[in-house]
């Protein structure tokens, strides 16, 4: 889904650069879907192996796995925006990572949430069931917080607290026993929440959209986990979801550049193979860097072996 984000563009000022139709309307509906889902992912892990005891180790591994991808990777990128042109370059150089790189966002948020969520879990929760009801009074006031709004935009503050409440979802559904009756119940909450803000908010248009956003997302992310939908393809291509999320936007902005420079207008044909790059390219690099410990180290942060 992001590949294909990517591809199509974020506006109509970006990628294909496409206005209007079909395709800009899918895109933008993917707006639900894609970041909440890769958050509840991320804490749906974070649940099944949660803070140690050590917090320090637990931040540095963070730091390495996240961190140094994010400034190696990312202002990579930066640069070649800047460098290349059609290439969608809007970058202040001086402050890459200050404000968020492209997205790259989600990176530096995630770090952020892993900082809190484990210095949540090590000062005030046990990992026992009767945690459970203060992971769910940590969710409604994140949730409430980000849809009052919180305009920070430095160091991704901001993405932090969209994603929040899908890490904590996903962070109950692998830690504790969620059955049926508690996911009716979410969902229940949930569409009765986006009822009351169209009422109370309606006036407020900033507060509004943040609302419709997180809880019509919310009720997708668990109408996912509910069906439970499997494929061994998607799964094969999830083992290098890290490399793909990283590396895709290099070959999917070389495959359009290439494809107008070559006088290809096929909107179908560029993205089928802006597809087909976006996703291959990243797993090669991710086989070829792998071979180097420190490569590995420095664009995946890859424990550095003494090897």
């Amino acid at each position: 889904m992001l590949v294909l984000y990517h591809v199509i563009g974020s506006t109509p000022e970006y990628g294909l650069k496409i206005e209007n139709g079909f395709l800009r309307e899918l895109n933008d509906i993917f707006i639900y879907v894609r970041m909440p889902l890769f958050g509840l992912l991320a804490g749906f892990v974070y649940g099944l192996r949660p803070v140690s005891a050590n917090y320090h180790n637990f931040v540095t591994k963070k730091a390495r796995r996240l961190l140094l991808p994010m400034l190696s990777v990312g202002t990579l990128f930066a640069i070649t925006q800047w460098l290349v042109p059609g290439s969608n370059s809007e970058e202040n150089l001086f402050l890459i990572h200050i404000l968020p790189v492209g997205h790259y966002w989600f990176i530096e948020s995630l770090f952020l949430i892993f900082l809190f969520v484990a210095l949540i879990e090590k000062l005030f929760f046990s990992i026992s069931n009767n945690a459970k009801p203060y992971w769910i009074i940590l969710l409604v006031i994140m949730t409430s917080i980000y849809i009052l709004g919180v305009n920070i935009k430095y160091f991704s503050i901001e993405g932090a607290f969209y994603l929040l409440p899908f890490f904590l979802i996903g962070s109950l559904f692998s830690r504790f026993r969620i059955d049926f009756s508690l996911l009716i119940k979410i969902t229940l909450t949930c569409f009765c929440s986006l009822i009351v803000t169209h009422l109370f908010l309606s006036e407020f248009a900033d507060m509004l959209e943040r609302a419709n956003r997180v809880f019509i997302s919310l009720l997708v992310c668990i109408l996912l986990y509910v069906f439970n939908f499997k494929s061994k393809t998607f799964s094969a291509i999830g083992r290098f979801s890290y490399s793909i999320f990283l590396f895709h936007v290099f070959f999917t902005a070389a495959t359009r550049i290439v494809s107008h420079k070559l006088g290809i207008e096929n909107t179908s044909l560029i993205i089928f193979t802006s597809l087909f790059t976006g996703i291959l390219g990243p797993i090669i690099i991710e086989f070829v860097f792998n071979k180097n410990k420190y490569s590995d180290f420095i664009f995946f942060g890859n424990k550095l072996s003494s090897n």
